[in-house]
Order: C-alpha cells, then sequence, then structure tokens
C-alpha cells in the first residue's frame, strides 16, 4: 500500500505550501498557493471511494476541511481579482499553529497506512452467485482451491465454509482463507449483498457502507449483553446468519457432480467456522437436536469472537391489566403512569437463559478481554457457559494481547483499528502474524478432529503462552495438541 503513504504524503505537502508563504517572501506573490488546501481537501475525499474507510485518514480529512473554510475568503478575493494588498492573509500565528496541528494528525495518517493491500486476491480464487429464492437472498461465493486440484502432500481436501463478519464481509478475512487454502482446505466464504455492512460486489469492489449502519452493528457487539432493545437487533441477525449457514451447508452438500470447481467433494469432511453474529448463530444451529445426526459431514465448528446473544435474558416489559379487572380510579391512573414511565426506561439483561450445547467439537478464538472479570462475567459470559456445560470436545483459545479483530486481516490492513479495539494483556504476535497464527490453530484443531487427517493438514508449533481452557470429554485428546505441544 505504497501508493496510499504518497497520496498521504502529497496531501501533507500541498497544506505545508500555503501554510509557508507567511514565512518566504518568493511564495508571498503566487496566490496559487491560497487554493491547495480545498485541493487536498479533495484528494483526500478521494482516498475513502479508492482504498475504503480509512479511519487514520478522518482526521486529516477534518484537518483539511477546516483549513479550507480558513482560506475561503482569500481564494474569493482572488477570483475577483482584487488588488494584492487587501487579499485577506493568514499570518504566521495561524500558519505555525496549523503546522503545530499537522504534525500528529500527519503522522497518525502515514504510520497507521496498511501493510498489506486491501484488495481481494483473485488468482485461484472462483466467485460464484448463488441465490436462495425463498428468502429472497443473494450470495457470491469465493472458493478458494478448487477440489480438483490436488492437496498439497496429496490425498483430498477438507472443506472449510468460513462465515465472514458483518463489518466488511470476506474482503477483511481474505487472507486467513488464502493460509487456509495454502495449509490444504478447499475454503468457501461469501458476501451477502443487502445484508452485511460493505459486501463484496461481483467484480471485486466493495459497497459503501453507511455509518449509520456501521454504528448500529458497532452498539449491538458492544451493548447487546446489557440492552434488551439490542440483544433482541442481536438475535435478529443471528437468525439471519443461522438461515445463511442451514443453506449453504445444503447447497455445498447437494449433488455437484459435473461441476469442475465442486468436483471431489462429495465426501470431504466439513468444518464450519465464523466470525461475530455468525459465531453466535453457528453455536447455536451446532446445538440443535439432531445435528451431528443430520450433518455427519459436519467434524467440527470454529467459533471466532462470537457472542451468544440468543443465550441472554433480560427484563419484560410490565404487563397490561387484565381485560375486565375493575380498578379504582386511584390505581388506575397510578397503573397508568407506571406503564408510561415504564416505556421510557432501558430494559436491562439480567442474565442467561438456556446454554447451547454444540453437538460437534468446538474450538472458540477470543480476545483476551475474555479472560477478564468484568468481560468474562459480560459479553464473554455464554460463551463461557458453553464451553463449562459442552457434553463435546471444546476448548477456548485467547492469545495474550490479542482484541477482538485480531482474528482476521485487520491488524496489517486496518492497522489503526488496533489502538481503537487493543486487547487487555502484553501482545505475544506481531501484527503481521495473526493471519498465519489464527490459520494455524484452526488447522491444528481441524487435524485432531479428522478421523484421517490428509497429509495437507499440517500441524504447526505455536507459542505455548496461548491461553487455554477446555470443557466436554477432553480425556482423549491433550489440549496442548492444540498448539502442535
Amino acid at each position: 500500500m505504497g501508493e496510499l503513504r504518497i497520496l498521504e504524503g502529497l496531501i501533507v505537502f500541498l497544506v505545508i505550501l500555503p501554510l509557508f508563504r507567511p514565512f518566504f517572501s518568493n511564495l508571498e506573490s503566487i496566490d496559487g498557493l491560497l487554493f491547495l488546501p480545498p485541493v487536498s481537501f479533495c484528494i483526500t475525499i478521494a482516498l475513502f471511494p479508492a482504498y475504503g474507510f480509512r479511519p487514520e485518514c478522518i482526521p486529516l480529512l477534518l484537518y483539511t476541511f477546516f483549513l479550507t473554510l480558513a482560506y475561503i475568503s482569500p481564494i474569493f478575493a482572488v477570483l475577483k481579482h482584487s488588488p494584492l494588498d487587501i487579499i485577506p492573509e493568514r499570518g504566521a500565528v495561524f500558519a505555525i499553529t496549523a503546522g503545530i496541528l499537522l504534525i500528529p494528525i500527519a503522522g497518525i495518517a502515514l504510520f497507521f497506512a496498511p501493510a498489506q493491500e486491501t484488495g481481494l486476491v483473485s488468482e485461484g480464487v472462483y466467485t460464484r452467485k448463488v441465490q436462495n429464492l425463498p428468502e429472497k437472498a443473494e450470495y457470491l461465493l469465493r472458493i478458494y482451491g478448487s477440489a480438483d486440484n490436488p492437496a498439497p502432500g496429496g490425498g483430498r481436501k477438507p472443506l472449510m465454509l468460513l462465515v465472514p463478519p458483518m463489518i466488511g464481509s470476506v474482503s477483511v478475512i481474505d487472507r486467513v482463507c488464502l493460509e487456509l487454502e495454502e495449509r490444504g482446505f478447499m475454503v468457501i466464504s461469501y458476501s451477502r449483498l443487502n445484508f452485511a455492512v460493505s459486501p463484496m460486489g461481483e467484480t471485486g469492489g466493495k459497497y459503501g457502507a453507511s455509518l449509520a449502519a456501521v454504528y448500529r452493528l458497532f452498539r449491538i457487539h458492544t451493548q447487546g449483553y446489557k440492552s434488551v432493545p439490542l440483544n433482541a437487533a442481536g438475535r435478529a441477525l443471528e437468525a439471519e446468519r443461522t438461515k445463511e449457514i442451514q443453506f449453504l451447508l445444503s447447497y455445498i452438500q447437494a449433488d455437484h457432480r459435473g461441476d469442475s470447481v465442486f468436483s471431489g467433494i462429495a465426501a470431504a469432511p466439513i468444518f464450519l467456522a465464523a466470525y461475530g453474529v455468525g459465531g453466535g448463530a453457528l453455536t447455536q444451529l451446532a446445538s440443535s437436536p439432531g445435528f451431528s445426526r443430520t450433518n455427519p459431514r459436519v467434524k467440527g465448528i470454529i467459533v471466532l469472537e462470537g457472542p451468544v446473544f440468543s443465550a441472554f435474558t433480560g427484563e419484560e416489559p410490565p404487563p397490561p391489566p387484565a381485560a375486565g379487572e375493575a380498578l379504582s380510579w386511584f390505581r388506575s391512573l397510578r397503573d397508568g403512569i407506571s406503564r408510561w414511565f415504564s416505556r421510557w426506561k432501558p430494559l436491562k439483561i439480567t442474565g442467561l437463559g438456556v446454554i447451547p450445547q454444540p453437538e460437534v467439537p468446538a474450538l472458540y478464538l477470543v480476545s483476551d478481554k475474555a479472560l477478564e472479570g468484568r468481560h468474562r462475567e459480560g459479553r464473554y459470559a455464554a460463551l463461557w457457559g458453553t464451553l463449562h456445560g459442552s457434553r463435546e470436545p471444546a476448548v477456548l483459545a485467547a492469545i495474550p494481547g490479542a482484541g477482538p479483530l485480531d482474528y482476521s486481516d485487520i491488524p496489517e490492513k486496518f492497522p489503526f483499528y488496533r489502538v481503537l479495539f487493543p486487547g487487555e494483556r502484553q501482545t505475544l504476535w506481531k501484527p503481521a502474524n495473526f493471519v498465519e497464527e489464527t490459520a494455524a490453530l484452526m488447522t491444528n484443531f481441524a487435524v485432531l478432529f479428522e478421523e484421517s487427517p490428509p497429509a495437507s493438514l499440517r500441524r504447526e508449533n505455536l507459542d505455548k503462552d496461548i491461553y487455554l481452557e477446555t470443557g466436554g470429554a477432553w480425556n482423549f485428546h491433550n489440549p496442548r495438541s492444540i498448539l502442535g505441544l
């Protein structure tokens, strides 16, 4: 992403020139420099459709906007061909103050520019549009490593269906999919049009996301375990993701004879993985009675930062008066006023209801925040309950220093988000390692629960300081084997 840094450097250069005018006599006579702030503002705006939403560029956008406003009157004076001596100028104090403000703003934009390309990889990746007509849903599948290509090391490929996050969709797990494909999986991920925020289009481009939609999802993810209305919104998203997983799982297991992309997967084992609300949906779906019996090819599930919103219970609104109940005028007035005020009182989550128990082995990858008391008893409470109540082997893994967004491409594609959403402990992995190590953890888990893993699924040794906690029937496996130890 060197070109992004070049453009940001150009913006900073264009901003500096008009600020230097009061200090250099040979620049003072160049009135055209007054037009550079609006030019820099327009270039900054253009960065967003070209490179996606870049949070580190927001301060630069605001800076160039207000600097443009500051130069409006001199620009209009020049356009009116006013005499040089009456053109309003910005003095040395303004220039010094603006220059001092520019230093941290430019530093943030340049330092947090992405280390990796943010575009989607196209080589060796197949795309296919699939429609679910009863639900009026349209999916654009991305298939990494078709089954007719030989697996590394020989043998047939297991299949990984990877449900993407709501925000960013498949574009923020593209490298995770590639790493899994390199380790011997055929990986299928997807983007759902008119549902996910910033979904992927047919040509690989992304649709823009409204700030309102991003803010709503942010509130659901951060407050869905505290607020009943936001929890209800989270439950609705989980329900939609459940339908998606059921449909795509049926589609994958359908007869695809003669299909060059899907050929050879008729008997391949399947692992299901999901991020965010998709992880909650996957946990609930795998806990539905008879899931393992009706889906014998599914060998395990992997949930990445997926709080189970549907496992939380909350306060109920006060019931209306019973029909036909005779009330005194005073009690009727009192109850009416009480119900009116109760409508404005936010309903809170009070605890957990039915804890899901997946019928297949499960791996939960979570931020190290899940190990801290207030988070463990809040956002992650349902996951801990699921882990300890599981009948099948289950393990929770937390990487020291990992934030809730780190098991994806985000650490390298959007480094600024690591600052906004950090972990609690000292970082164990560098941002460049998160994608590879996440894929390695997922692969090591699959090796344990694949009856006859192919040579392509290579186990890797991971850092022994990764936190593990197990639940269910782990008596026939050493949990540390997930780390390759």
